[in-house]
């Protein structure tokens, strides 16, 4: 038996960004992300980021911490993707957060 070599035969269906891209700068919902949207979190302060799904995220309630730029707003930070959720999205700093936020569907 033989197999395609690469992704020759693959279709992988075509997304768009649904959501003018935001720079946060408030603790709370970032997003609500509906079935097949795909949701992009990407720290842009010198402070972490705590992400959390479906609630209020806190330093002490999140699922994920984006760590915090070298310098403010200079993206070092890795980007977060989240495709396999629906529901809110929010996000808490210690400081006054800095983030990108996209929704693509």
């Amino acid at each position: 038996m033989s197999y395609p070599v690469g992704n020759t035969g693959v279709s992988y269906a075509q997304k768009t960004i649904t959501t003018t891209p935001v720079i946060g700068t408030a603790n709370g919902t970032v997003f609500t992300l509906a079935a097949g949207q795909i949701g992009i979190l990407q720290n842009q302060d010198d402070a972490a980021l705590y992400v959390r799904y479906g609630g209020v995220a806190s330093a002490s309630a999140y699922h994920y911490v984006l760590p915090a730029c070298t310098a403010l707003e200079d993206g070092t930070s890795p980007a977060l993707v989240i495709d396999s959720w629906i529901g809110i999205v929010s996000v808490y700093s210690a400081t006054t957060p800095s983030y990108t936020a996209n929704v693509i569907s």
